[in-house]
């Protein structure tokens, strides 16, 4: 069962966005971005507000400019730190296989859609495949609401603000209210559980890294076919997936 992905043109054109950015050029605004590109400015105002949802971009007092956010120091720390979230993470999701025989992965924040960064398959023949890169939407399935909820409230609603809440499944929450009581339980809980919301017969459990300041730094999941999941099992898997995310937040500090 390969998960849905994401054109990888809209990543694509994200990063080039940020790549305008310098000491020389540390302000943009959106017609200067869309000349640069190539694209209109109703195009670029998309994607300028993507990034701005989640913290790669910012605008100075004026409003009318925008310069890079602080999403993207971040992220600097992190590639800074010799033990980078991929590198860690890499021992734990085999360990998260080897216990479950289920499909682990690695996933983070980029713009509206969780990324999967790194993935470990089951053994069995009928199982989920994660390709790293793929992308998938914040607000459907487990590991991608993880991330979701470990944003703050505004920083949710401006995320939510730029995407459509399309359905992919009969399970797939496509309502503003369902979502938003759905996040906070993921936050008082610590993990998230879905069933067949981005694809049918399938399940993922799912459990956020946090920093020591509480920011969410991605997310691990295991997941396979619904029909693999009982009571005993999930109770499982939810103590895996929650030990091994704090295993890689303590050695990313």
């Amino acid at each position: 069962m390969e998960r849905k992905g994401v054109e990888l043109s809209t990543l694509r054109k994200g990063l080039e966005i940020l790549g305008l950015f310098s000491e020389e050029t540390p302000l943009l605004d959106t017609s200067s971005i869309a000349e640069r590109m190539g694209l209109s400015k109703s195009t670029v105002y998309k994607y300028v507000q993507t990034l701005e949802g989640s913290g790669f971009l910012v605008r100075e007092k004026s409003g009318r400019f925008f310069k890079l956010g602080p999403r993207l120091l971040e992220l600097a720390s992190v590639a800074q730190n010799p033990s980078r979230l991929v590198d860690v993470s890499y021992p734990i999701l085999q360990e998260l296989v080897d216990r479950t025989n289920e499909t682990a992965h690695l996933v983070a924040i980029m713009g509206t859609h969780a990324v999967c960064l790194a993935g470990f398959e089951s053994n069995h023949s009928l199982k989920l495949s994660y390709k790293p890169g793929a992308m998938y939407p914040l607000y459907a399935g487990a590991s991608a609401q993880v991330l979701l909820a470990g944003l703050d409230d505004a920083a949710q609603k401006r995320v939510l603000a730029s995407v459509t809440l399309n359905r992919f499944t009969e399970k797939t929450i496509t309502s503003l209210k369902e979502l938003f009581n759905r996040l906070q339980q993921i936050r008082r809980d610590g993990f998230a559980v879905s069933r067949g919301e981005l694809d049918e017969g399938t399940f993922s459990v799912a459990a956020p890294i946090l920093s020591s300041a509480g920011d969410v730094l991605g997310g691990i999941s295991v997941g396979g076919p619904l029909h693999r999941l009982d009571a005993g099992r999930e109770t499982k898997y939810i103590q895996l997936v929650r030990g091994g995310a704090r295993k890689i937040a303590k050695l990313l500090e």
